[in-house]
């Protein structure tokens, strides 16, 4: 505008003044050059390396699977989607544990390296645990200024991850064991009383005694129709098709 302090800018004017200072403008670009050259060489490099692991839904829905419900109902409820489980194990894969998990794993791949346990834990403290959309898979994103270290231990924590996963799940089958091999012992011990019991049983059945309507066990004992003791060698075996004993055992 013509009201302007500077007046109207071109094309034309802003050639004409950079030919007329370009010594100057040369002067700035050069300094500029410098500066940023002397700052990338004097800034540490950052190295960068990431793994991955796979995570698994296997959660049971049922319960009566055997071993496989006694473990699912020990096993926590972490979430119905990938991405739940992930929010919710996250603490668990940053916790105490995992960073001595990789300490000792990194120590016994490297057992003459000089990293002190602070370094290491200060490169474990800026990772970055990520789930890559639409897939099992979790990344791992480590930086360091040693490439080596930062490679070693982005495979370490993947490694810790997996190790202390496979101890969850062991625990979780020991105790389901455990309380399977108790179902089984409470199971034999009733079994056993009722084979006690068989004998008094029967020998009260042939002298005709009157048969209790249910044995002393968890299920009834269904007769139908009801029995009769032969009163003579004549008279025919009564038919026992109609009377069942149902006994629940498991072997070990």
């Amino acid at each position: 505008e013509d009201s302007s302090l500077v007046g109207t800018i071109t094309l034309a004017r802003m050639l004409r003044v950079v030919t007329q200072r370009w010594l100057s403008i040369f002067v700035f670009l050069l300094v500029g050059l410098i500066v940023s050259f002397t700052v990338y060489r004097i800034s540490p490099t950052i190295y960068q390396s990431t793994s991955e692991f796979t995570m698994d839904m296997r959660r049971s829905s049922g319960g009566n699977r055997g071993g496989q419900g006694a473990v699912a109902d020990l096993t926590p409820d972490y979430g119905t989607s990938y991405v739940e489980i992930f929010n919710t194990r996250l603490s668990d894969w940053r916790s105490e544990k995992i960073v001595t998990k990789i300490l000792q794993r990194y120590r016994a791949s490297r057992p003459a390296s000089t990293v002190s346990d602070e370094e290491i834990i200060g490169v474990l403290s800026g990772s970055k645990l990520e789930p890559v959309r639409n897939s099992r898979i979790i990344t791992i994103t480590l930086r360091s200024q040693v490439p080596a270290l930062c490679a070693d231990l982005a495979n370490a924590y993947a490694e810790s991850i997996e190790a202390f996963t496979e101890e969850e799940n062991k625990i979780r089958c020991d105790k389901a064991v455990s309380q399977i091999h108790g179902n089984v012992e409470r199971k034999r011990r009733e079994v056993d009383k009722l084979q006690q019991m068989l004998p008094a049983y029967l020998a009260g059945y042939a002298a005709g005694a009157t048969i209790p309507a249910v044995v002393p066990t968890a299920r009834p004992v269904p007769i139908d129709p009801p029995l009769k003791a032969a009163t003579s060698s004549d008279d025919e075996m009564p038919d026992f098709s109609g009377s069942v004993m149902d006994f629940d055992f498991m072997g070990s």
